[in-house]
């Protein structure tokens, strides 16, 4: 694991084809992995707690973090407590995602994993791409991640966070060769079925990331039924 990077940051990083500079095809549902791996951090701050099912914040200081201060403040600013789940999808389908996005990305480039380059389609629309500058933190990355699938190797908690992240927004055939794509499968649903990362946190943490493995497959699959009912 990389560890000057964050988890949120090493999913971006995840979710981002290294060459190309954009999304990978599959990541669809990236948005709600990206969302829910800050609502992760924040728990693990101690940021908020979870009272009668609804987020409860400890405390709006600054972390110094400019994705996690976002959500922070976003969440200050409600009149009501919403639900892990509530929030988890007003970040997505708000504005809020892509302002979290973009300081993710430019945390990336300030660390200098990634590069930002402008492109133009049709001689006018402008658009941005951000191909890795350094791929080893990536590479590294995929490489562990292979360890605990494949070589059934014994992960730490922030492998095992990505791991089900990745299961959670359905983003396995991004890492795996075709012939390792269903026993991979098959490893996440086991990760993500024994909760093997709930050994490695503490209560809240546990709590906070079963809600966001629930929230961002259910928000998948109702996305995916959406998409096919078009």
């Amino acid at each position: 694991m990389i560890t000057n990077l964050t988890l949120k940051e090493n999913f971006m990083l995840l979710c981002f084809h290294p060459e190309k500079g954009r999304m990978l095809y599959t990541a669809h549902y990236a948005s709600y992995g990206i969302a829910g791996a800050v609502m992760l951090e924040l728990a693990g701050m101690g940021k908020y707690k979870i009272e009668n099912k609804r987020v409860v914040l400890n405390d709006t200081k600054p972390t110094g973090d400019k994705a996690l201060d976002l959500v922070v403040q976003r969440i200050a600013k409600s009149a009501k407590q919403k639900k892990l789940s509530t929030w988890i999808s007003f970040i997505v389908q708000s504005g809020t995602i892509g302002k979290v996005k973009r300081a993710i990305l430019e945390s990336l480039m300030a660390k200098r994993i990634l590069s930002k380059r402008e492109k133009t389609a049709l001689l006018i629309f402008k658009y941005n791409r951000y191909p890795s500058r350094n791929t080893r933190p990536r590479r590294h990355l995929i490489g562990e991640i292979h360890n605990v699938i494949i070589k059934r190797q014994i992960g730490n908690k922030d492998i095992l966070m990505l791991i089900a992240l990745i299961g959670a927004t359905k983003m396995e055939g991004s890492f795996f060769l075709r012939e390792d794509r269903a026993t991979a499968r098959k490893r996440v649903k086991e990760i993500m079925k024994n909760n093997e990362v709930a050994k490695m946190l503490d209560s809240t943490v546990t709590a906070v990331q079963a809600a966001v493995i629930t929230t961002i497959t259910t928000s998948a699959v109702v996305s995916a039924a959406a998409t096919s009912s078009r």
